[in-house]
């Protein structure tokens, strides 16, 4: 195979590890920010994210 698509398939594997381990606990800590809660109380659509 060509080199291309190892290196290819190899940053899209760590994107989808990424995506399972390290962006999930990002919306956690958002979720209890007391910050963004705030804010998104103000208008109607933050109240439907919320």
């Amino acid at each position: 195979m060509d080199w291309r698509y190892n290196v290819t398939v190899s940053i899209a594997d760590w994107a989808l590890l990424a995506g399972y381990l390290v962006i999930p606990g990002t919306f956690t800590s958002l979720k209890e920010s007391s910050q963004v809660e705030e804010i998104l109380k103000t208008n109607n659509a933050g109240r439907a994210v919320l």
